[in-house]
């Protein structure tokens, strides 16, 4: 039995309009992240503390509502009041000892609640110092390098707010095209909180285009998808096509016998749905072909077969709204 096979792209077409919701993530640089970070917060405040046998004395801080335009504004802020906060650390009487270092620290942050989800901080802004009080005799004083504490973006993640996302992937690459980290929202304990509708992207990988490259892929409450570039920026979707491979077996008599088709979907966008079409013709009427819908790429490339029976001569890749299903 002799076996002849081989392989064409079809025609492709990405059909559909993406309705954008948000147009730029805010990431690829720092100063984006910068911005970002600073246009979300809501809340500082400024406080000091003291651990003392392994347990914190709270002496106390000061809170603002407010939002900041600029991240020299927030630190502008911040050294206009954090001497006056320190100065909690002499004059108050919570059982601290002046002898023993301290802790300073600033917070700007925002509180995100969503449904059946309490409350709880995302972090924008963190400033952490440890200080010991300069002693003269009997008395104290602070330290003066105390105004050059700054705020900085947290260490861990920026936190993205994309309003009732219904499904999201991020997808990290090196500069040399490394994967280096691919998490997605079914398994939400690695970055997601669909409940608050937050997407949390390591710091190290939002501030930066250059070393890493980040894309950030959402379905929206809408069913509508959309895809973020490395820059934040909402980009066209890749192309799929349609690979399709023709077999033809022929027996020991060489009579051939009804050829098969193998339909492979390439390229395209991981965690789009898509479905197989057929025509005839290139401009249609375009029919779906049973058990063909692809979801969740590439977890889905595996051929799909079917009989040789009416072979078509365009296939395509249709994207269909909704959210994958994991595999």
């Amino acid at each position: 039995m002799r076996i002849f096979r081989w392989t064409f792209l079809a025609l492709t077409l990405l059909c559909g309009v993406v309705q954008a919701q948000i147009t730029n993530l805010l990431f690829g640089s720092k100063e984006a992240v910068e911005l970002y970070s600073v246009q979300e917060g809501r809340v500082l405040t400024i406080g000091v503390v003291q651990i003392l046998d392994g347990q914190p004395i709270d002496l106390g801080g000061d809170r603002w509502n407010t939002n900041f335009t600029s991240k020299a504004s927030l630190n502008n802020h911040l050294h206009s009041h954090i001497m006056s906060v320190a100065q909690k650390a002499i004059t108050g009487k919570f059982g601290q000892d002046r002898d023993q270092p301290f802790l300073m620290y600033a917070q700007y942050y925002k509180m995100v609640n969503g449904p059946n989800a309490h409350y709880k901080p995302v972090f924008c802004y963190l400033a952490f110092t440890e200080f010991s009080l300069v002693k003269n005799g009997g008395s104290y004083s602070l330290p003066s390098d105390l105004s050059e504490v700054s705020m900085e973006l947290p260490s861990d993640y920026i936190v993205y707010t994309i309003p009732k996302y219904a499904w999201a992937q991020v997808e990290t690459v090196s500069s040399n095209g490394y994967q280096v980290r691919t998490v997605n929202s079914d398994n939400p304990q690695e970055g997601f909180d669909l409940a608050r509708s937050l997407i949390f992207v390591p710091t190290q990988h939002a501030v930066s285009s250059d070393s890493f490259k980040t894309t950030i892929r959402v379905v929206t409450s809408q069913n509508t998808f959309q895809v973020f570039d490395e820059q934040g920026n909402l980009r066209p979707e890749k192309l799929a096509e349609v690979k399709v491979g023709l077999q033809l077996l022929a027996s020991s008599t060489k009579t051939a016998t009804t050829p098969s088709l193998t339909l492979q979907i390439t390229g395209g966008e991981t965690g789009r749905i898509y479905q197989i079409q057929s025509s005839a013709n290139i401009s249609g009427p375009w029919t779906d072909l049973s058990g063909s819908k692809v979801i969740n790429l590439p977890a889905y490339r595996s051929p799909i077969d079917i009989a040789g029976d009416g072979i078509q001569k365009f296939y395509r890749a249709y994207p269909v709204n909704g959210v994958p299903i994991p595999k």
